[in-house]
């Protein structure tokens, strides 16, 4: 099996997602999936909704 790094980089290059909104969107997730809480203002949450449904749409759609 390939290296993580090499399988994101892949993804990134077939979904056309920059590394910058995945990381984005990790760095946003990171506290919650580690148990804790996190406060995000009615933007952000807006903005995460609507770029996290981009990538698992294309995912699907795959």
């Amino acid at each position: 099996m390939e290296p993580k790094s090499v399988q994101w980089e892949r993804f990134r290059k077939v979904s056309g997602f920059s590394k910058e909104k995945i990381g984005w969107i990790a760095e946003m997730a990171k506290e919650t999936r580690h148990g804790g809480l996190s406060f995000i203002n009615v933007e952000e949450q807006e903005k995460l909704l609507r770029e996290t449904w981009d990538i698992v749409e294309f995912y699907l759609a795959v």
